[in-house]
């Protein structure tokens, strides 16, 4: 989704402070506090593969950190969610709300906040690089999205583009995909999904990739794991987007989350739908969006 949510400052349910503690504290939206907030529609309810939200859509001016802050780049009358009731997966994210980068779409029920910057910016392009980061509570940055520019820091010099086969959910056809022995030649549309943990495949793909590690299904858990120490010797991910192959290794898409008895989460899950890679491939391909319909995979 495109959509912005913060959470409302007068929720003060378990999931909406957060079961974090003091590893991370909260920062809610007080709407009363706010000399240009007004409401816009009546209570929503938004669901993700991962969980729900329910509050009312309310307009505001939207300010960015970092940089782009010293530009003046605000918008203004910003539609966002104002989450009065979140579910309990996002309690135990360190986050204060999810920032929607896709165009919008028809279930969104505000125009996406990257529309309203784009033209604004110094280019009509973002970029974004997450960081391998198992616990972000510990401090230090998660990545980095860089708006109206590329990342030189962080992203490859050498920029490949990519034809979207549908706009919304920055949807692109990907041509093969392989894991050890295993190879797929069929064209199928994927999508790159910052706001995910996981890489989510069709059910044939998944039970290959579970061969192909030696991957067993922890049901206490609910998640396929590997033994720790296979974490560096898994075979890579291999995507094959417009004629480029992409190499995803072992140590990007297998994680120790301490669970304990040895076993590495293996980031990937059945999705029923088309072909989804979330982060655990974002994390070694940056990936950069240029207000057309092109993707660029860096």
């Amino acid at each position: 989704m495109s959509i912005l949510w913060v959470i409302d400052t007068k929720c003060g349910t378990g999931a909406c402070n957060g079961y974090l503690g003091s590893a991370y504290t909260r920062r809610k939206y007080d709407a009363s506090k706010s000399s240009t907030v007004s409401p816009y529609r009546n209570t929503t309810d938004l669901q993700y593969p991962s969980g729900w939200l329910t509050g009312p859509v309310v307009k505001d001016t939207v300010s960015f950190a970092g940089d782009i802050l010293f530009t003046g780049s605000s918008i203004e009358q910003q539609g966002l969610v104002n989450a009065a009731d979140v579910s309990d997966a996002f309690a135990f994210m360190p986050l204060d709300g999810y920032l929607g980068l896709s165009w919008q779409q028809s279930v969104d029920v505000a125009r996406s906040p990257m529309e309203n910057l784009l033209p604004s910016l110094d280019a009509p392009i973002f970029t974004v690089w997450l960081d391998r980061k198992l616990n972000v509570c510990t401090g230090g940055d998660g990545g980095l999205v860089t708006y109206g520019a590329i990342d030189t820091t962080n992203c490859e010099s050498e920029i490949n583009y990519v034809t979207l086969s549908a706009e919304g959910c920055r949807q692109f056809p990907m041509e093969g995909f392989s894991i050890g022995s295993f190879t797929q030649r069929q064209k199928q549309d994927a999508i790159s999904d910052t706001s995910s943990s996981w890489i989510g495949t069709p059910f044939r793909a998944m039970n290959e990739v579970v061969s192909q590690t030696g991957a067993l299904f922890d049901y206490e858990n609910e998640m396929y794991t590997v033994n720790c120490s296979t974490m560096m010797e898994q075979p890579d991910l291999e995507f094959t987007i417009n004629g480029i192959k992409y190499i995803v290794p072992s140590k990007e898409y297998v994680v120790d989350i301490e669970l304990g008895e040895g076993k590495a989460i293996f980031t990937a899950i059945f999705y029923n739908a088309c072909e989804r890679s979330g982060d655990g491939a974002v994390q070694e391909l940056d990936v950069e969006e240029d207000g057309t319909e092109n993707w660029k995979n860096t």
